[in-house]
Parts: structure tokens; sequence; C-alpha cells
């Protein structure tokens, strides 16, 4: 199993490849962050699933600054599937800022500093599995 897949999207004569994270390696992350939470939760006593949405949040926010560099590169098929991509995960961008900001109000501190250590997991995660690298011939 492969945690790469390259997907050409290009026009052939342009001779471009995207390599995004395939999906084995994102659900492979996937696991690894619920087992985290799953563990932390155990060792601390805390609830909750906040390390979850907040490391998917960094995923996400690697996938919107890769995705908006890779566009123009992109064939206008791909463009378009990528664009629903992205406008779903801006969706969920918007929902996880909302629940960050109501978090950071309400509950004590380290709450907010373990939702930002989530976020730079996530992000940890995406670089570590590859971002999008436009490559060209």
């Amino acid at each position: 199993l492969s945690l790469m897949k390259t997907s050409k999207y290009a026009a052939p004569e342009e001779g471009q490849t995207v390599a995004i994270p395939s999906y084995f390696a994102s659900c492979a992350c996937f696991l690894f962050v619920v087992a985290f939470q799953i563990t932390l939760c155990l060792a601390v006593k805390c609830s909750g699933v906040s390390i979850i949405w907040c490391s998917i949040l960094g995923w996400m926010l690697m996938l919107m600054r890769c995705s908006n560099e890779a566009m123009s590169q992109l064939s206008q098929q791909a463009s378009l599937k990528l664009n629903v991509a992205l406008s779903r995960a801006k969706v969920v961008f918007g929902i996880d800022t909302i629940a960050l900001l109501y978090y950071a109000v309400v509950a004590e501190g380290i709450t907010t500093v373990a939702h930002l250590c989530a976020i730079v997991l996530g992000i940890v995660l995406w670089m570590g599995t590859k971002k999008i690298i436009i490559h060209l011939r």
C-alpha cells in the first residue's frame, strides 16, 4: 500500500502531475488521531473529541493552502472537483473556528492550548504524508 498517490490531472501536453496523500494515508492519520484522543482521555481523564476535530482542521488548512497553489495547474475537470472539496472544507473550517472561539471564551486556558497543539498535529501529519506538489517535467 502506497502512502502517496500520484494523479495526472493536467492536460497531457503540459506533463504536470499532482501528488496528494492517498486515501490509505488519510485514513491512517485519522485512526492515529482517534487512538491518540482515546489514549489521552484515558491517561488524563478528559472527555470529548476536540483533539480529533482540531487535527482535522489542521489537515484542512494544509489542504486549502496547497490546493489554492495548485489550482491553476490543474485541468478544468480536476479543478471543479477540487473546488467542491474546498467549498466543503471552508464550511467545516468556519464551524471549527466558531467552536474554537467559543471554547477559548468558556473553557480553561489549557483547553485552548490543547486545541492549538492538535491543529499543529494535523498540519504535521499532512506534511508527513506529503503536501500537494506540482511537478513539472
